[in-house]
């Protein structure tokens, strides 16, 4: 299983960005990548994201419908805590 295939995988890649922008990666004993490819890593991953990001817009919420007109009128009498006599027809 690759780490794209995963459903936490943008969050994966921001962390990892996020280390390789603070120079943190790879660690002090390990043989260290020249700017030009650290860049280039740090722009690959930053497209990957922008190119696999979550639609944050895309978030569920319950569908909206229509109140009946019993509903309305109900509704309206709770507002107006019962005094109100509504007749919508």
């Amino acid at each position: 299983m690759l780490l794209r295939d995963t459903p936490a995988a943008p969050r994966h890649w921001k962390t990892a960005l996020g280390v390789l922008r603070a120079g943190e990666m790879p660690p002090g004993g390990a043989a260290q990548p020249g700017p030009r490819e650290r860049a280039a890593l740090i722009a690959g991953i930053d497209r990957w994201l922008r190119a696999n990001r979550p639609d944050e817009r895309r978030q569920t919420y319950p569908a909206a419908r229509r109140l009946t007109r019993g509903e309305y009128t109900h509704t309206l009498r709770e507002f107006a805590d019962g005094t109100a006599a509504l007749s919508l027809s």
